[in-house]
């Protein structure tokens, strides 16, 4: 959910709007079903304003993480594309991906 917030935040001041609980707004994410896409959509959604339920975000399953944020009123729209290999590389960073041989007794002693 963070990386949605963020490209939502950054959206929404790039293109001069609010939260928009009153359909101002419409908002497209290009994701896909796994989990890390969904919460990037709820995300969206907590910061817009737009939701499935009003019929005001629409998922276009393209299997990104993307956002394109559209400004019903003044009809400007503006296009956020997540770099999905800059973060897989941060999370290698941060949480380490453990060989497949090594088993998670080994993982749980390799700090011991």
């Amino acid at each position: 959910m963070p990386l949605g917030l963020r490209a939502a935040e950054a959206a929404m001041q790039a293109l001069g709007v609010q939260h928009a609980p009153d359909g101002q707004l419409t908002a497209l994410v290009e994701i896909d079903r796994n989990h890390c896409s969904t919460c990037f959509a709820d995300g969206v959604q907590v910061v817009t304003g737009c939701t499935f339920g009003k019929g005001n975000i629409r998922s276009l399953g393209y299997s990104k993480l993307a956002l394109t944020p559209i400004d019903n009123k003044t009809g400007r729209s503006i296009f956020y594309h997540l770099n999905t290999d800059k973060v897989e590389d941060a999370m290698n960073v941060l949480h380490p991906i453990y060989p497949s041989t090594t088993s998670s007794q080994d993982r749980n002693n390799s700090h011991v």
